[in-house]
């Protein structure tokens, strides 16, 4: 009708929050450049990075270097904390693995196994380039790869000799960059 605006097109577009629920169990990296909230109620192995809230519920069980905005626990979580919010644990979670968070909040029960490092809201830990001792602790040799992938050895050094793993070789030892296992595992390659 003449005169009549569509109210269709006159309203303001809400954009709505991105929610991303894992039930099942899961193993790589991912990574989200746009905000993202996350919840985890199964399993998850390797790395997590989010511009979003992420809650790992009370039956989830983590292995995971994690980084993101607000982090919440209920669960298990085994690996680093890189939180540029709040890193909330809950009565029912168990964290083992070290935390650098601007805002931390623990509950009566929580427990908390590691070193925390409180840092500035708006420090952006991820920018800063890592020491060379932060990235020698991220180097895996053979077992450590093995046990990691559920693979015999001798399956790591085929992989590692032929340059289908990501490996550098130190002297007459293979090093692994977990990182870099972690995106080779994501990529597929692993087959």
């Amino acid at each position: 009708m003449l005169g009549r605006k569509d109210r269709k097109s006159s309203e303001a577009v809400v954009p709505e929050s991105k929610v991303l629920e894992i039930d099942a169990n899961m193993q790589g990296t991912l990574s989200f450049k746009d905000p993202v909230n996350i919840a985890i109620n199964g399993s998850f192995e390797g790395t997590l990075e989010t511009k979003g809230t992420l809650t790992i519920g009370s039956q989830a069980v983590v292995r995971a270097k994690i980084s993101g905005e607000n982090v919440t626990i209920l669960g298990e979580l085994i690996g680093d904390v890189l939180a540029s919010g709040l890193l909330d644990l809950r009565e029912t979670s168990r964290l083992i693995g070290d935390v650098r968070a601007a805002g931390l909040s623990i509950e009566a029960g929580a427990v908390l196994q590691g070193h925390v490092a409180m840092i500035g809201q708006n420090e952006s830990e991820a920018q800063k380039p890592k020491k060379r001792t932060e990235r020698l602790e991220d180097l895996l040799g053979v077992d450590e790869v093995a046990e990691y992938l559920s693979v015999k050895k001798s399956l790591i050094f085929e992989w590692a000799d032929a340059g289908k793993l990501p490996a550098t070789r130190e002297g007459s030892e293979w090093k692994f960059e977990k990182e870099k296992v972690d995106e080779w595992v994501a990529s597929g390659m692993i087959k």
